[in-house]
């Protein structure tokens, strides 16, 4: 199945001042010239929804049905509309959740630094009307990292590299540090801005990623995952891991102008789960471009493949809305 989407974002100055809410904090001088220190972020916002969810198809195997769409728009108590109307009051985190990331890191030699990194995220809000409802702590990032002068080294659990691109630029263009737009209106989570609405996000997944020195602003990121599989599907078995790649080109100008240039690439082979021989291939390319003059912001992606998802590459099993290969 093709799926092809697009972003087009533009911000003002509002898009800029919250960038000085992210310096790291130094916590502490370790033996042996370690350097422990400490970034996050803490957010809330309160929201009021309203609007019309997926009419009702005549076909029960029509494609929204099949890829688990909800066809009625639900409110706050849990109460549905027949007519697919919706209208809720919610108190609940942005696109970004609150994040606390305690980092160590060493100076082995003037050009070479060795760092480790852990994030935790977690949400605020409750689901629906419950009194209490446990926001159990999500490890989002564990990685060490390895810089000098022939690149860097990266192991351990980050953010993917396919669909990083357009997945920045409604970040730091749209939704970074604002609301969003809602998943649902009882779904617990961090709000998705325009992923699913023409961007395809990148995930955290497990890998080992080598990015090249800058060559006159081109530089190559290879990734190679743990792998995906479609869930809830015939092909749902994986022997091989995911590789993934991201070229990409910055170029500064004028003083504060900026452009960055990306274009993406990932693969999964699948098995069939049925005893048979037979595979399909998971695959997708995604390319795109932003760039910064003063206060005007300015980013358009697009993407195309085969098996991709609506919101995401392959996503885990919490995730059922998933085209059928």
């Amino acid at each position: 199945m093709m799926r092809l989407g697009a972003l087009l974002l533009s911000a003002l100055a509002l898009c800029s001042w919250p960038r000085l809410a992210r310096a790291e904090v130094t916590l502490a001088k370790l033996p042996g010239d370690w350097e422990l220190y400490a970034s996050g972020r803490m957010s809330g916002f309160a929201e009021v929804i309203e609007g019309y969810g997926v009419p009702q198809p005549l076909d029960p195997n029509h494609a929204l049905a099949q890829e688990g769409i909800p066809f009625d728009a639900d409110s706050s108590d849990g109460t549905s509309n027949k007519s697919g109307h919706g209208l809720a009051f919610r108190v609940r985190s942005g696109f970004v959740p609150n994040v606390l990331s305690v980092g160590v890191r060493r100076q082995v030699t003037p050009n070479t630094l060795v760092s480790g990194k852990i994030s935790i995220w977690s949400t605020i809000e409750s689901q629906g009307q419950r009194t209490y409802q446990k926001n159990l702590p999500d490890v989002r990032e564990g990685y060490v990292r390895v810089e000098g002068p022939y690149g860097a080294l990266l192991v351990g659990r980050a953010l993917s590299l396919f669909g990083r691109g357009a997945t920045e630029i409604d970040f730091l263009y749209g939704h970074g540090y604002g609301v969003g737009a809602p998943q649902g209106f009882n779904d617990q989570g961090p709000t998705a801005g325009h992923i699913g609405f023409g961007v395809l996000a990148n995930i955290f997944a497990a890998g080992v990623v080598y990015s090249t020195p800058s060559f006159a602003g081109l530089q190559l990121n290879l990734g190679y995952y743990d792998p995906a599989v479609l869930v809830g599907q015939r092909y749902a078995r994986a022997k091989l891991g995911r590789p993934e790649a991201e070229l990409t080109y910055d170029l500064a100008f004028a003083g504060s102008g900026r452009i960055h240039a990306f274009l993406e690439g990932a693969f999964q082979k699948l098995y069939d789960t049925n005893g048979s021989n037979d595979t399909k291939n998971v695959y997708g390319a995604q390319a795109g471009i932003r760039g910064e003059l003063g206060a005007f912001h300015l980013g358009v992606a697009a993407f195309t493949g085969t098996g991709l998802g609506q919101s995401i590459c392959l996503p885990p099993n919490r995730f059922r809305h998933i085209p059928v290969l």
